[in-house]
């Protein structure tokens, strides 16, 4: 099943980071994209790294995880200024 439309991110992409040593959304946005844009999968990528014993992180959010990851604001995130093209 696609998670993340943005990145097209699999749950099966998502497992096998985890898998791989991933434990929390910033690391797997890192690694796979997913949950660094518009933010829709976010609850699910959560519950999906619970799932598998993961601790939640419910504080970060999709501008948290963008600043963390040294990317430009998102479009979808009206709180901070869009950098002119």
């Amino acid at each position: 099943m696609i998670v993340c439309h943005c990145h097209v991110v699999s749950d099966r992409d998502i497992s096998s980071a985890i898998d791989d040593g991933v434990q929390e959304v910033c690391a797997l946005a890192s690694v796979c994209g997913a949950a660094s844009d518009c933010g829709g999968c976010l609850p699910t990528v959560r519950q999906l790294l619970a799932e598998r014993g993961c601790p939640p992180d419910l504080q970060v959010t999709v501008r948290t995880i963008r600043e963390r990851l040294g990317l430009p604001p998102a479009r979808t995130d009206r709180r901070a200024p869009v950098p002119a093209a």
